[in-house]
C-alpha cells in the first residue's frame, strides 16, 4: 500500500500470475501453530512469501522492493565531450566499460535530455547559443541558461534551478530489464505536486507512489489513495522547476519517504525528460505546447448536469430507466433548476440478451424536447464474441481487439478494443451506430485500465507500455467519433487518462465514496489532474457509492459548483428532494449561481485551451513565493479570481489562509478580509467559503436585482464585477467570441476602472466600498446617483448597496472605454 499498489494488482487486469490472498494465508499460518503443525504453517508461509517474490518482480524496474539492486545501477562515469550539432547538443559518456551518447536539446525554458531511446513525445530546439568558457559549455535561450561541466565530475545546471550529474542519474540494463532513475534533493518545506489524479493528498512530500493506472475503486473505497486512474509523469517542484518524464511505462515516484531527496525510477527502454525553469504556469504552457493544447469544450459543458447509474434508473420505484429519468428532468424544471445535460446511463443498456433500442430514441428525443443534451456510457472491454458481432464480415484474426499470442496459460486475459488497428474506428462506429442516429451529444468514455503487460497490439506495442498509454488511443478514437457526428458541439468525459489526452476529452474523478473522505479525495484529484495539465474535470458530486447524509451532500454540492464541470452521479439519487426541502433550496442556489459565473467559466476554459493553465489551480502556483501557502492544500482558485475553500468534513467552522491581497466574500460582498492571515471562519452548511482577489474582472449574467444565486429564468442582466485594487491590475477576458480589456487602479480618495470592448454589459458592480461615493463619473461625464437599484433600468446612473457594491448603469456602450471615478474624503 505504502507503494501505490497492494497485493491484488488490479481486480479488473488479471495478471498471468496466480493471486494469493495475504489475509487467508496468514490465517491459515496461525490455524496451523495453533494445532502445532509446524510443517503446514511454513508450507502455508512460503506460497505467501512466494507470491510475494513474484509480485515484486513484477512490479519494480529491477525486480527488487523499492528498485534497491544498487549494483546494477550505473550511472555516467565521465563526460568526455561536448559538442554542438547546430539543432542539438550531444555529450559523449562513459558508461561502465562502454561509451554512450546523450542529447541535450534546449527548451525556451529549460531543457530535454534524453539517451538510449526517445519518448513519446518529440520536440525541436529553440534557437540558442553555444559557448566555451574556461573549460564549461554555456548554451542560452531566450529564457534560460543551461551550465555543462565535462571530466568526472560532469554536470549539467539548468538556471541554477534542476542539476544532474553522475550520483543522480543512472541506467539500469541487466537480466533484460531496463530503466532510468533520476533524482534531486529536495530542500526545507519543499512541495512536490502534479504526477496526474493523486488522491491521498496535492503535496507528495513524503510519499511514495506508482505511476501505474489502477482500477482505482479498490483504493478509493478502501483508502488507498495512492492509487489513481490517471497517472501522469509530469510534476511541479516550489524550488522552480516542472518535471515531465517523457515515458508511459511504469514509474516509481519517492518524495523523500525512503529516499532522501525525490527519486524517480522508470521501466523500460526510453530515458527521455523534459526539464522546465520557469514559473509554474509559465511551464504549463510549455508542457502543454509539447503534449497537446487541451480541447476546448461547448459553453454549455460548464453548466450543471443531472444524472445516475443504470441501477439508480433501474430501481427507481416505476423500475422504467425512461420515466425515471424524464421524471427527474420534469421535476428539476417545475423546480425551476437549471440544468444544461443529463447522463442517461442505462437507456438502451445492452446485458445478455436484453437491448431495448427504443430506449435511446425516447430519451434522446425527449432531452432535445426540453432543450438539454444527453450523455452515454460506454467502455473498452470487448471479447471475441462480441467484436464479431460488431464487424461480422470480419474475419476472426483480423478483428481489432488486443490479443495475448506469448500467453499459454489457463486465465482468461482481459481484452479491448486495440485502436491502433485500421479497422478499429469501423468497430467503434458500429458500437455506436444507435446512439449517433438518436443524436446523443456525448459520453462518458470509462475504464481503460485494463491491458494486461503480456497484450500484443497491432502496431506492434505491448501490454507493459500501453498499459498507461492506452489511454490516449482510446480517447483520441472516440473524439474522432463525435467530431464526425458533431462537430466540436459534444463532450466526453474520460475515467483513464495520460499525457496527451487532454487533446480529445474532459475528465471524471471515478468512484468516490459519498461521504467526507471521498470529498476529500475528489479535491485531492482534481487539483492534483489540474496541476498535470488537465483542465477539464469533474466528479461525481455526492460521491459514486453509497448514500451520503445531508450535510455531505451539500457540501459535496457547494464544492462541485467551483469545479470546471459541475455534474452529478452515483449509485443511487443524487436529486435534493430525497433529503429536504431545504436541500432543494441549497441546490438550487448553487445551481443558478453557476449560471451567474457561466461566462467567467467559459472564459477560464478558453485561458485553459490557449495556455494550458488549470481552470481550478493550488495556491502554490497561483503564489509560488508564499512559502505559507504550501500548507494549505485544501485551498485553490477556480479561474483567476476566485480563492476556494470547500469544508470537507464536519462542522460550520474552518481556517482559511488568506494569501496577499484583499479579499471579499462572493457570495454577500461583504465581508473584505487582509492578506497573509490565517482566520477561522464560519461556514454554515448551505455557504462554500469563496472569495473575490482585488483587481478581479469577473464576467457574469444576473437576474434584476444583480444578485446571485437567484433564478434568471424570466430576466437576466449582463453584468461584470470588479473589485478594487491598491495597485494597478488589468488584463483581458473572452467573452461571446470578444477580447474584453479591463485596468483597475486604486488612488488617495480616488478608484479608476476602465472596460474595453465590453459592447453587451449592462451593469459594473464595483465592490469594497464601504462608505458611499461622493460621485462618479462616466467617461468623463459626471453620472446622477440613483434613488433605487430599479432607477438605472431606465438610464445611467448608479446607486450604492450596504453590501459594499457600487452598481453602475452602463447599456451596452458599444465599443467605448468605461471610467468609474471614486472620491472619498
Amino acid at each position: 500500500m505504502l507503494e501505490g499498489m497492494d497485493f491484488f494488482p488490479n481486480a479488473r487486469c488479471e495478471n498471468s500470475f496466480d493471486k494469493v490472498d495475504p489475509w487467508v494465508q496468514r490465517r491459515l499460518c496461525n490455524e496451523a501453530l495453533r494445532k502445532g503443525d509446524t510443517a503446514t504453517a511454513c508450507r502455508e508461509l512460503d506460497v505467501l512469501i512466494g507470491y510475494f517474490r513474484t509480485l515484486t518482480a513484477w512490479w519494480y524496474a529491477d525486480h527488487t522492493l523499492g528498485d534497491a539492486d544498487e549494483d546494477n545501477w550505473i550511472g555516467f562515469t565521465h563526460l568526455k565531450s561536448v559538442s554542438d550539432q547546430g539543432n542539438k547538443i550531444v555529450l559523449k559518456y562513459e558508461y561502465g566499460l562502454n561509451t554512450c551518447d546523450a542529447v541535450l536539446i534546449p527548451q525556451n525554458r529549460g531543457f530535454r535530455f534524453y539517451t538510449r531511446e526517445k519518448g513519446d513525445f518529440d520536440s525541436e530546439a529553440v534557437s540558442y547559443t553555444f559557448s566555451e568558457i574556461e573549460g564549461e559549455y554555456q548554451i542560452k535561450t531566450a529564457h534560460s541558461v543551461i551550465v555543462i561541466t565535462a571530466g568526472d565530475d560532469w554536470k549539467i545546471c539548468a538556471d541554477e534551478k534542476f542539476v544532474l550529474d553522475a550520483d543522480n542519474f543512472k541506467l539500469y540494463d541487466y537480466a533484460g530489464s531496463k530503466g532510468f532513475d533520476v533524482c534531486q534533493p529536495l530542500q526545507e518545506r519543499e512541495m512536490v505536486y502534479g504526477f496526474g489524479e493523486r488522491f491521498d493528498a496535492v503535496n507528495q512530500r513524503g510519499r511514495v507512489l506508482s505511476l501505474w493506472h489502477r482500477d482505482a475503486f479498490e483504493g478509493c473505497n478502501c483508502s488507498i489513495g495512492n492509487q489513481s486512474y490517471k497517472n501522469v509523469s509530469f510534476l511541479h517542484s516550489t524550488k522552480g522547476y516542472s518535471l515531465f518524464i517523457n515515458s508511459f511505462y511504469r514509474i516509481r515516484a519517492d518524495i523523500g519517504r525512503v529516499s532522501k531527496g525525490l527519486r524517480i525510477t522508470t521501466a523500460g527502454p526510453k530515458a527521455d525528460i523534459y526539464v522546465f525553469t520557469g514559473s509554474v504556469l509559465e511551464n504549463m504552457e510549455e508542457y502543454t505546447a509539447l503534449t497537446g493544447k487541451p480541447l476546448l469544450p461547448p459553453a454549455w459543458v460548464f453548466e450543471p448536469w443531472a444524472g445516475g447509474g443504470v441501477g439508480r434508473w433501474m430501481d427507481g420505484p416505476t423500475h422504467d430507466v425512461i420515466q425515471e429519468m424524464e421524471g427527474v428532468v420534469r421535476k428539476f424544471k417545475n423546480l425551476d433548476i437549471p440544468h444544461s445535460g443529463l447522463y442517461a446511463e442505462g437507456a438502451g443498456w445492452k446485458w445478455e440478451d436484453h437491448y431495448n433500442k427504443e430506449e435511446i430514441y425516447k430519451i434522446a428525443a425527449f432531452t432535445k424536447q426540453q432543450k438539454m443534451r444527453v450523455f452515454s456510457w460506454q467502455f473498452s472491454h470487448l471479447d471475441m464474441e462480441q467484436a464479431k458481432e460488431l464487424l461480422p464480415n470480419c474475419a476472426e484474426e483480423d478483428l481489432p481487439i488486443t490479443r495475448t499470442p506469448d500467453y499459454h496459460g489457463e486465465k482468461v486475459l482481459p481484452c479491448a478494443i486495440d485502436f491502433s488497428h485500421p479497422r478499429a474506428e469501423e468497430l467503434l462506429e458500429n458500437q455506436w451506430h444507435d446512439r449517433m442516429d438518436a443524436g446523443f451529444d456525448g459520453t462518458m468514455v470509462d475504464f481503460g485500465e485494463i491491458i494486461p503487460d503480456e497484450a500484443v497490439f497491432y502496431d506492434g506495442r505491448t501490454g507493459d507500455e500501453m498499459h498507461n498509454a492506452y489511454a490516449l488511443d482510446y480517447t483520441k478514437a472516440y473524439r474522432k467519433l463525435f467530431e464526425k457526428y458533431k462537430g466540436e458541439d459534444h463532450v466526453l468525459f474520460s475515467r483513464s487518462a495520460a499525457a496527451g489526452v487532454q487533446k480529445y476529452s474532459c475528465q471524471f474523478g471515478g468512484d468516490q465514496l459519498s461521504s467526507f473522505r471521498g470529498l476529500t479525495y475528489a479535491m485531492n484529484g482534481g487539483l492534483t489532474l489540474a496541476a498535470s495539465g488537465f483542465p477539464f474535470w469533474g466528479v461525481d458530486a455526492g460521491g459514486y457509492s453509497g448514500f451520503a447524509d445531508e450535510e455531505t451532500y451539500l457540501r459535496w454540492t457547494e464544492f462541485a459548483a467551483f469545479s470546471p464541470i459541475m455534474r452529478f452521479h452515483g449509485v443511487t439519487p443524487r436529486e435534493p428532494w430525497v433529503y429536504s426541502r431545504y436541500a432543494v433550496s441549497v441546490y438550487k442556489f448553487y445551481a443558478w449561481l453557476r449560471e451567474n459565473l457561466l461566462k467567467y467559466s467559459v472564459h477560464t476554459a478558453e485561458e485553459a485551451h490557449k495556455t494550458g493553465i488549470p481552470m481550478m489551480r493550488p495556491l502554490p502556483m497561483v503564489f509560488p513565493e508564499d512559502k505559507e501557502a504550501v500548507y494549505w492544500e485544501d485551498e485553490y482558485f477556480y479561474g483567476s479570481d476566485l480563492l476556494v475553500a470547500p469544508v470537507h468534513q464536519e462542522g460550520e467552522k474552518r481556517r482559511i489562509y488568506f494569501p496577499s491581497g484583499r479579499w471579499i466574500n462572493l457570495l454577500d460582498f461583504r465581508k473584505m478580509v487582509g492578506g497573509n492571515r490565517i482566520f477561522q471562519v464560519d461556514v454554515p452548511i448551505d455557504k462554500i467559503p469563496v472569495y473575490i482577489r482585488e483587481g478581479a474582472c469577473i464576467l457574469s449574467v444576473m437576474n434584476g436585482e444583480l444578485q446571485l444565486g437567484q433564478s434568471m429564468t424570466y430576466e437576466k442582466k449582463n453584468t461584470v464585477l470588479m473589485s478594487r485594487a491598491l495597485n494597478e491590475t488589468s488584463g483581458k477576458r473572452y467573452a461571446d467570441g470578444k477580447e474584453i480589456e479591463y485596468n483597475i487602479l486604486g488612488k488617495t480618495g480616488e478608484d479608476f476602472f476602465m472596460l474595453r470592448h465590453a459592447s453587451e454589459t449592462e451593469f459594473i458592480v464595483l465592490l469594497g466600498f464601504d462608505r458611499k461615493p461622493e460621485s462618479l463619473e462616466l467617461n468623463g461625464i459626471s453620472l446622477p446617483e440613483g434613488a433605487s437599484l430599479n432607477a438605472l433600468n431606465y438610464g445611467s446612473g448608479w446607486y450604492w448597496r450596504e453590501d459594499t457594491a457600487v452598481i453602475v448603469s452602463v447599456p451596452k456602450l458599444e465599443k467605448t472605454e468605461i471610467h468609474v471615478i471614486h472620491k472619498e474624503q
